[in-house]
Order: structure tokens, then sequence, then C-alpha cells
């Protein structure tokens, strides 16, 4: 989300993947326009190198396609690969066959019958060819991740992608994450792009939550391809303790539940085998532009309010005092990261102006 450019160059894009085998992460998503990849010397790269150079580091390929049709005028590539079911099937035979595991189908930018009824035919095809699929720019899910487990994620939803390309949206998400996290997610796994910790993808889009906000997104938010959106180096240039979180947070959990939820303020609870993963975001909004017109001449950004959130992981179960890794900011008024290890069941956190806080217990 953050380098939109790297999907055209070889060299950018091995950036990635060297990033995924540092992490540890299994996956990674190669964007719009990978046919038009181009080495430094300008020449042209085929598929069978762009998945050769990521298995090198033991990173398996997501690629992004374009549903193509009537349906949009996009002008990202690939596009039109999508409509006519036997070219569809033709080319998830060859993307099985290289070794890719999943495609990224986006820009549906509609919800008519025949778009729903098309969706289906492209999710049923990638699962006869054993690829798991991520669908963009489309509508809510309606509990298709039951029939289709392959089918990993839904965007529908404020993502984090307008950091980059809507700033009034952009202005909403610390307020949205707390929203969406009970309304959009709960209904189907949410393609959202998290963990953004660089300050701005457009300097007249900064980020205005905390980096503890965006480390508790892991959690808050559900995908089973959770794509986190920023830079290689907004990642390796974190302390080991946030690497170690990164690397691994589960995708998928045992055990979900919601321990506090407005529309301002979230925390969440979830399990995978014996460890829990309690996290919460403060959307607290004071003032809010009004409309989405930035050049109103009342447009202003956001403002937050501090927060005290707090849980109990006897409700959760845990009859007996732990130890907790917490990441949280580092009081009401300082937006700074901070690693602690309380121990006890009941624990107040006192977060910044769209902050937040990330546990494991």
């Amino acid at each position: 989300m953050m380098d939109h450019a790297s999907p055209k160059s070889l060299e950018q894009s091995i950036r990635w993947f060297d990033l995924g085998k540092e992490m540890g992460w299994p996956y990674a998503l190669v964007d719009a326009r990978w046919d038009q990849m181009t080495d430094a010397a300008g020449n042209r790269i085929p598929l069978e190198r762009i998945v050769a150079d990521a298995e090198a580091r033991g990173v398996k390929l997501f690629l992004w396609h374009n549903s193509g049709g009537a349906n949009n005028t996009g002008t990202g590539t690939p596009r039109d690969l999508m409509v006519d079911a036997a070219t569809r099937r033709a080319h998830f035979k060859k993307l099985r066959d290289l070794g890719v595991a999943g495609v990224k189908v986006d820009m549906w930018e509609a919800d008519k019958q025949r778009l729903i009824a098309w969706q289906r035919d492209v999710v049923e095809d990638a699962g006869r060819y054993k690829l798991h699929i991520v669908l963009h720019n489309t509508t809510i899910p309606r509990g298709w991740d039951r029939t289709y487990p392959h089918l990993l994620g839904v965007e529908a939803g404020i993502a984090s992608e307008h950091y980059s390309n809507t700033k009034a949206l952009a202005d909403q998400i610390p307020e949205q994450t707390t929203i969406a996290a009970i309304s959009r997610n709960v209904v189907g796994a949410f393609d959202y792009g998290t963990t953004l910790l660089s300050p701005y993808a457009l300097p007249q889009s900064p980020r205005h939550t905390t980096d503890a906000h965006e480390l508790a997104l892991t959690a808050v938010y559900q995908s089973g391809f959770n794509g986190f959106a920023d830079t290689p180096e907004a990642y390796l240039g974190q302390s080991p303790e946030v690497r170690e979180l990164l690397s691994t947070v589960p995708v998928a959990f045992d055990e979900t539940h919601f321990l506090a939820a407005d529309p301002g303020s979230h925390v969440v609870a979830r399990r995978k085998g014996s460890t829990w993963y309690v996290a919460g975001v403060n959307g607290r909004t004071l003032t809010m532009p009004p409309g989405l017109d930035t050049s109103a001449p009342d447009y202003a950004p956001p403002t937050g309010q501090a927060q005290r959130l707090t849980f109990d992981l006897r409700d959760l179960g845990i009859r007996t005092p732990a130890t907790l890794r917490m990441f949280a900011d580092a009081s009401a008024t300082n937006r700074t990261l901070r690693l602690t290890t309380p121990r006890g069941s009941r624990f107040t956190i006192d977060t910044a102006p769209f902050g937040g806080f990330i546990a494991v217990v």
C-alpha cells in the first residue's frame, strides 16, 4: 500500500520477499501491474522468475488481478483474465502449476446480481485449482467464508489504502477502526491492510493513529490473509520485541471475546492455542471535519480524546494473575510506543488520543 510502484520493479519486489524471509511471513502479495515487471536494465521479467525469486526466500505468492470486463474501466493489469470461464480456468491452472498460493481479485465496483454470481464463479474456480483468494473493492461478504474456506478476506470497507488515495476517508480511519470491528468485520474476514508505522503514505494524508493503535489492529481485525501494508524499512526498523509480535501474531484464532465495544473504543481478546491476544483501540473523536470536501474552508483534521481502556483476564477464564507483554502508548499524553510486563488480573490502560494497546498473555 505504501509503495505502489514496487510491483513493476524486480529489485523492489525482491525487497518485499526478503522482508518475508526476515520476518518469517510465509506469503507476499505482488500488487497491480506485476505483469509489467522489469529489472533495472529494463528487461521484462516473466512470472516464472518472480515465483522462483520468492520461493528462493521461502515465500509463496498472492498475485493481484483486475476483475476486468464491462464492470469497470480500471487500467490496472492484468485484467480480463477473470471474465471468460475457460480463460480463467486455464490461468488458474497455470498459477497452481507454478506454485502460486493465491489471487487477489479487485475492482468489482458494484454489487449487481450478475456480478455477485460472477464472483462466486471466480471463487469456486480458485478453489478448484487449490488457490486461496481475496476479493477487493466489492460488497460485504455474506457467509461465503463458511462455504468457501479458501476465501481469506474481502475488503468492503474503509481500508488503510485510503491513506494513499483519499484524505477525507483517511481522516475518518481512527474512528472507523472501532466501528468496523463490530459492524463490518463481524460478518466476515476484512481485508484491511494493517499496521502502518510510517507517518504517512502521502504528505496530505498523515496517519493520526499511534503505533500502539496500529499494532492492536493485528488482533482487533481478523483476516485469513493479514496484509502488512507498510514498507520493509518500517518493519525492519522496529525493536526486536515489535518484530517478534508481528512475526508471530496469528491470522486464525480458536476463540474470540468482545470485552468492550462501542463506536469510539474497542477491546477484543482472541485465543490461539494457549495464548491470548488482548487488543484495544481508542477512536474517540471530539471533532470530525464535515463532509468529504477537503477544500472546504471549514475542513480541519480530526481531533481525538485520551481514553482509559480496561479488561479483566477473569472474563477469559484466567483465574490466577498472569504476566503480560503489553505494547501501549506511553501515557495519555505521550504517543510513544512502550513495552511493559505488568502482572495481575485486571488492567487499566491510559491511551493517548487515537491510541491503543495489545497484550500477549
